[in-house]
C-alpha cells in the first residue's frame, strides 16, 4: 500500500471585527459580509496572521458540554411542532436527519419528545451564538429546514431559553 502524505494542517481560525471566526484576516477599510449577500465580492482579505498564541483564544465548546461543566454555556431552543396529516414518518425522517446533520456539523445537539397526543417537542442545544448563527448557513440542513416546511405545523418556537438560576 502506498503511502500518502498527510494533509497539512488547517490555519488558526481568527477572530474578525464583527465576531466572525475566519481563517482569512480582513483588512480594517473592509467588513466581511456574508456569502452571496450584497458587497460579498469586494471585501478585501490578506493572508492570515495569528494575533494571539493558540492557548490564550477560548475554545468552542466540545459536544455534551454546558454550563455546569465548566465549558462555554449551550444556548437552550425548543421548538413545538405537529405533523401535518399523513406525514408523520417523513416528518420525524427529516428531524432526524436534520438532527444528525447539525451534530455532525458541531452546531447543536437535539432531544425530542412527543406528548401523548401527538404533539412533538424539539429540544436543541446550541453549541454556542456563533453555531447557532453558522449553522443556516449549512446546505444539508437549508434542505432539512425547507423540507420540513411542508411537513410539520409549528406550534411554537423559543429561539434562546435562559436558565434560571436556583
Amino acid at each position: 500500500m502506498a503511502e500518502h502524505p498527510s494533509a497539512p494542517n488547517p490555519p488558526e481560525p481568527i477572530a474578525q471585527p464583527d465576531g466572525d471566526v475566519s481563517t482569512e484576516a480582513v483588512t480594517p477599510t473592509e467588513r466581511p459580509e456574508r456569502a452571496g449577500a450584497p458587497g460579498a465580492a469586494t471585501a478585501q482579505r490578506e493572508p492570515a496572521v495569528q494575533r494571539e498564541p493558540a492557548a490564550n483564544r477560548e475554545a468552542l465548546p466540545q459536544p455534551g458540554e454546558s454550563a455546569h461543566s465548566g465549558a462555554p454555556h449551550e444556548i437552550l431552543a425548543v421548538a413545538v411542532f405537529e405533523p401535518l396529516e399523513g406525514l408523520e414518518a417523513q416528518a420525524l425522517a427529516t428531524v432526524r436527519e436534520l438532527s444528525a446533520t447539525l451534530e455532525r456539523g458541531g452546531y447543536s445537539r437535539d432531544v425530542l419528545y412527543r406528548e401523548p397526543e401527538g404533539t412533538y417537542v424539539l429540544v436543541r442545544y446550541w453549541k454556542s451564538d456563533e453555531a447557532r448563527r453558522h449553522a443556516p448557513e449549512d446546505p444539508d440542513a437549508q434542505r432539512c429546514w425547507a423540507r420540513l416546511a411542508h411537513e410539520i405545523r409549528t406550534i411554537k418556537i423559543y429561539e434562546r431559553l435562559e436558565e434560571v438560576e436556583r
